[in-house]
């Protein structure tokens, strides 16, 4: 049981519940090494557990690193919180939000990824 300061929950809900969120959720700890992920029922981007451990720049196309580079300084330095970035996968029209997570004090703890397709969205308010 994991006791949190609103409740407790056990591992096997834990698990069902960060599976049963829209949309890709991406672990990144203090040293930009990718730590979890989520198993979504349709994953946005390919995940496999070869990438735990590694860094989140070597998940991302090289003409992305640069950007990627940005956002986790900006997000380590405290100059953001949170950064926002919509893309275009294939006619689908994706929103990935980077959350920086903070102890208590504001030391950086890493960030989180989370990717989710908005297409439904778009496809809504369009006439």
């Amino acid at each position: 049981m994991i006791e949190l300061r609103t409740g407790r929950v056990d591992e096997q809900h834990l698990e069902a519940l960060l599976n049963a969120m829209p949309g890709d959720l991406t672990l990144v700890g203090p040293d930009d090494t990718i730590v979890y992920f989520n198993e979504p029922t349709e994953r946005l981007f390919s995940r496999t557990s070869s990438i735990l451990g590694t860094s989140v720049q070597s998940c991302h196309p090289a003409k992305s690193v640069p950007a990627v580079n940005r956002v986790i300084a900006d997000l380590k330095s405290g100059a953001k919180d949170l950064v926002e970035a919509w893309v275009d996968l294939d006619g689908r029209l994706v929103n990935v939000r980077y959350l920086a997570l903070r102890d208590q004090r504001g030391g950086y703890l890493g960030c989180l990824e989370i990717a989710q397709d908005m297409t439904h969205v778009r496809d809504h308010c369009q006439p």
